[in-house]
């Protein structure tokens, strides 16, 4: 079986790594919980209601009462079907590394 070409060992031995592509970041998906701001309302608790997750679909979303976006950040709404597993409909997209949780 021959070795396999890998392009990116190449391009790092000819010391050219401008060359290649910047890695994929991976992006975080931040909504807005309405019902537990509205619980929070009614009962007084003090549940935290910004969701971020990893992907629409995470299982295991953090969630903050502040959140500090240091990059760009994109807001997307689709009145059609939902973004988000959670059923938002309006989501904010960001680099997961530029979301900080502030509290």
């Amino acid at each position: 079986m021959a070795p396999r070409f890998d392009i990116a060992k190449q391009v790092k031995k000819l010391g050219a790594d401008s060359l290649l592509p910047p890695p994929k970041r991976k992006v975080a998906y931040i909504s807005i919980n309405g019902q537990t701001i509205r619980k929070n309302a009614v009962t007084g608790s003090k549940d935290a209601p910004i969701r971020i997750g990893k992907s629409p679909s995470d299982q295991h979303p953090r969630y903050a009462h502040e959140v500090a976006i240091d990059g760009p950040s994109k807001l997307i709404y689709s009145p059609t079907k939902p973004i988000v597993r959670c059923g938002a409909r309006l989501a904010l997209t960001a680099a997961y590394d530029d979301v900080r949780i502030v509290r």
